[in-house]
């Protein structure tokens, strides 16, 4: 570093330490994945069993090919020559900002190849289990497949449920986390807007969303006050099978959707709320392309796959042809508008926005603001706030939920995350500032940002609330 460097940026010696810890936890996070791909690698190979079982899985789907989404992510060279060579400040700083995205990736790759191994693991126990009871019990090769088949679905179900799968944004929180024990300069990282950007974008980048559960509505881009509805708000009792419009939204049961992404076939059921064992699904016999609710037997064609943009638009592909697409008939949004799958349009194609829905959980759809709760005026002039009420939910709903976590502008006030308060006598729901930035005296303001997601029972988190405070 030269004098005149020294003396006009004295933050270089941090810029420079902050780079290289960045590049050595990408660098650590690759080996990892590597490492992983081996043992889960090992562990599919391990014998036939498994790999009957799990044939309609694709190998790449347990594993992470570390350039296969984005490849100039990883494109390290250049940030190595920035660390080495001459600690120019513009050169630090694009360094850092250059390793902040792919560090993110990287961690949720790992912890996303750490519960694949965990997932394989269980079955493999479980497996060994059923064969071990085989031999003592003399079964028949027809018995044993037949109890395999259970024992496999049951061992997916308990790991799914005892094991979470961390999405992009926690696995941003935990290095966020990291940082903070490690006491790193972060001084120039990136902004919270920009690492949410990120997320965004890494997100829009896999072509499998994974972290829809629960109970949904899916409302058209073209108009956001028309969902999916069953046709008639019915099914026939016998085959429960009726078609599937646009509709205008009325919170009836025959617009609210519950998702479950199925492990073993790595694509989500869609179930009518109105009987949970009617599901969307492609009406294929007759070579058609039409869309509508019937009797779950698990075809390909009632599967669905997902895949988000960077305004969390999401696209549904049929598994049994990825190519197609739900699609509202001739970009229609009329009530009655028929609903069926269309290859998929091209970006510059006016008619793609007809293929694109915006998916809202039963309990973001809750989560309304009802009072804010000012304090005390301040000799400074601003308006300080130190909570609000939620209006009245159904039982049912706020049930589901276990604590909330509150970002201010972007940051943590202090605790991330407390526990959910019991509705008040009037059935309003209390969140109290105080108990997130543990009893400080630094308030939020009017007009700071407010960002509030639900903790579920599972665990997961969903964004309720993205607005501006006194609004």
């Amino acid at each position: 570093m030269t004098g005149f460097d020294d003396l006009f940026y004295p933050d270089n010696k941090n810029r420079k330490r902050r780079a290289e810890q960045l590049l050595t936890q990408c660098e650590d996070y690759s080996k990892h994945i590597d490492i992983l791909n081996q043992e889960i690698e090992n562990l599919l190979n391990s014998n036939e069993t498994i790999k009957n079982l799990l044939k309609d899985i694709k190998k790449d789907n347990f594993k992470y090919k570390i350039y296969d989404i984005i490849p100039d992510l990883l494109s390290f060279g250049p940030i190595i020559d920035a660390i080495l060579g001459a600690d120019k400040r513009s050169k630090l700083q694009e360094a850092i900002r250059g390793l902040s995205k792919p560090r993110i990736e990287l961690r949720y790759r790992k912890n996303t190849l750490e519960y694949n191994k965990q997932i394989l693991n269980a079955i493999l126990s479980e497996i060994n289990r059923i064969k071990e009871k085989s031999k003592r019990n003399n079964w028949s090769n027809v018995k044993l497949a037949d109890e395999l088949a259970d024992a496999l679905d049951s061992a997916i179900e308990i790991a799914v449920e005892t094991n979470k799968k961390n999405s992009r944004r926690e696995a941003l929180e935990e290095l966020k986390r990291l940082d903070k024990s490690t006491d790193s300069w972060t001084k120039e990282d990136p902004s919270s807007d920009e690492f949410d950007k990120f997320v965004k974008e890494l997100d829009a980048a896999d072509p499998n969303y994974t972290f829809l559960n629960g109970v949904y509505k899916i409302v058209s881009v073209l108009d956001r006050h028309k969902g999916l509805d069953v046709k008639d708000g019915q099914l026939n009792s016998y085959e429960l099978s009726t078609n599937v419009q646009l509709w205008n939204w009325n919170k009836s049961n025959g617009q609210w959707w519950e998702f479950s992404f199925d492990f073993k076939h790595q694509a989500y059921k869609i179930r009518s709320k109105l009987n949970l064992s009617a599901i969307l699904a492609w009406n294929r016999g007759n070579n058609e392309q039409n869309v509508f609710v019937t009797k779950d037997t698990s075809k390909p064609e009632h599967y669905w796959i997902l895949q988000i943009d960077t305004n969390y638009q999401f696209i549904l592909k049929n598994k049994a042809n990825p190519s197609l697409t739900l699609y509202l008939d001739n970009k229609n949004t009329q009530n009655g508008t028929n609903v069926r799958l269309e290859l998929l349009k091209n970006d510059n194609d006016p008619y793609l926005q007809a293929q694109k829905f915006l998916i809202v959980s039963e309990i973001q759809e809750a989560h309304v603001v009802d009072t804010w709760l000012k304090s005390s005026g301040d000799a400074d002039g601003k308006e300080y706030y130190h909570g609000l009420y939620f209006k009245n939910m159904e039982p049912d709903i706020l049930s589901e939920v276990i604590s909330y976590e509150i970002k201010i502008n972007g940051n943590h006030l202090g605790n991330a995350m407390s526990e959910r308060y019991n509705p008040s006598e009037d059935g309003r729901t209390k969140v109290n500032f105080f108990e997130y930035n543990a009893y400080a005296i630094n308030h939020p303001v009017k007009g700071d940002k407010l960002q509030i997601w639900a903790v579920k029972k599972n665990h997961s988190t969903i964004k309720v609330i993205d607005t501006i405070i006194g609004n």
